[in-house]
């Protein structure tokens, strides 16, 4: 393998170590920002209001096809913040945000 291959190999190699620490940082930031967020009524409260918004807990069945996909991308969202939520491993979030929200409706 000539040098500048091997250069070419190892800048790229470097690279790739780079972008993969900065997804890491970006990560553990974000995880930082919603625990910060979840120690907050308001930060629970906004939160709550966004999987409501996203349909997690609604049917997305329809005789519109295209009322579906939408219902769907819509719900695959809020799944997938619901996911990062659960996976911060904080006690009780889902009680508590269950519990915070039927506070705000009256139930």
């Amino acid at each position: 393998m000539p040098s500048e291959d091997k250069e070419d190999f190892f800048s790229e190699l470097e690279e790739q170590e780079k972008e993969r620490h900065q997804t890491e940082r970006a990560e553990k930031q974000l995880d930082s920002d919603l625990k910060t967020a979840l120690g907050t009524k308001a930060g629970r409260h906004v939160l709550s209001w966004i999987l409501e918004v996203a349909g997690v807990d609604a049917s997305v069945t329809d005789l519109d096809p295209l009322k579906m996909l939408y219902a769907s991308a819509k719900r695959d969202l809020g799944l997938l913040v619901l996911a990062r939520l659960k996976s911060l491993d904080v006690p009780n979030l889902v009680t508590l945000m269950e519990h915070e929200s039927n506070e705000r409706r009256g139930n």
